[in-house]
């Protein structure tokens, strides 16, 4: 990767010179499965996965690390490595009658990952240390003979998404003092050049931020001659904003539906109306937060609300749910 012009430099009287920067992030992936028929209905799968992920150019904005000689001892690059990705899983499906169904088990391990976070207005990437996730999911289906055109579904997914090494260097204490670290676990990471003790957060056993434990999600839809309508239903529950895991997240629920009507014509030709609600409950709450991902701002909310500060005037940014919104559309078939 080559960035020549990405980055400058002040140097000798004020003049800007231009740096260049190679980076190489060579990698492979390869994957393996496999499906073991037992009857028609009926069958075993699994496959494994190792895959990666390089940085974009979101890991190279110019901060005032990045933007000194590489030749000085202060140049540090944003990331040293691409994110690995292991995954594998284990499944069964079958059916009976007019119902089919499939539960699996999953497991993936996440070497240096990296995720979106916020440095002040700018979203970049950054690595989240190793991160563990491990769950099951069932899903189950049903199309009745009796009833053509409808189809029923739902899924759920039960998940345990962990930090497995991961280190937040603290900003807002000066102690490990257990009462101003609301249970999280710190560790003496280095000594500053005051021979001050440097404590950093171990987010070991940490849930991922914005990651949910459940994920509920069901749909049915029904498809005739002349109208047919589809409803939806996602619910993410137990989520955390932050990866410290002091603010808990609101469990959101989106429900959808749509309805149509068609009118056929000669020759194979027809018109159909579609009406569809987006967000029909009107959900506002916010979808996530920023600014408190990988960093210890949440913790420094919690202090200074420990302090005194009012609750109520401790705000975050938030990236809001879209609200209920209908769509209309009309379409000629010919």
């Amino acid at each position: 990767m080559n960035m020549y012009g990405f980055y400058r430099d002040t140097i000798k009287n004020g003049q800007y010179v231009t740096m260049n920067r190679k980076e190489n992030y060579a990698d492979w992936t390869a994957s393996i499965g496999g499906n073991y028929l037992i009857d028609q209905r009926t069958a075993i799968y699994g496959n494994f996965t190792r895959a990666y992920r390089m940085p974009d150019y979101g890991a190279f904005t110019p901060l005032r690390k990045a933007q000194v000689d590489p030749t000085n001892a202060g140049y540090t690059k944003s990331i040293s490595n691409n994110e690995i990705v292991y995954n594998s899983e284990l499944g069964f499906r079958s059916g009976f009658g007019d119902f089919n169904f499939d539960v699996s088990a999953f497991y993936t391990f996440i070497d240096n990952r990296l995720a979106t976070v916020y440095e002040g207005a700018v979203a970049v990437l950054r690595p989240l240390g190793n991160n563990d996730i491990r769950g099951a999911e069932i899903s189950l289906s049903y199309a009745p003979q009796a009833v053509q055109g409808l189809s029923l579904s739902t899924s759920l997914t039960v998940q345990n998404a962990i930090f497995q090494s991961f280190l937040i260097p603290v900003r807002t204490i000066q102690s490990a003092n257990p009462d101003s670290i609301f249970g999280l676990t710190l560790v003496n990471q280095q000594t500053d050049g005051t021979k001050k003790p440097v404590y950093a957060i171990d987010l070991k056993g940490k849930q991922l931020p914005r990651v949910p434990s459940q994920i509920f999600n069901a749909s049915a839809s029904y498809d005739s001659k002349y109208w047919g309508f589809d409803a939806s239903v996602n619910a993410n529950m137990n989520i955390y904003n932050d990866a410290t895991n002091l603010y808990k997240a609101n469990n959101i629920t989106w429900i959808n539906m749509g309805l149509y009507g068609r009118y056929p014509l000669p020759k194979g030709q027809s018109m159909r109306l579609s009406i569809s609600v987006k967000n029909l409950l009107n959900t506002d709450y916010a979808e996530r937060n920023v600014y408190s991902t990988s960093d210890d701002s949440a913790l420094n909310q919690r202090q200074l609300v420990a302090r005194g500060l009012d609750a109520s005037k401790v705000y975050y940014n938030g990236i809001p749910v879209m609200p209920r919104r209908f769509l209309v559309t009309l379409d000629y078939k010919f």
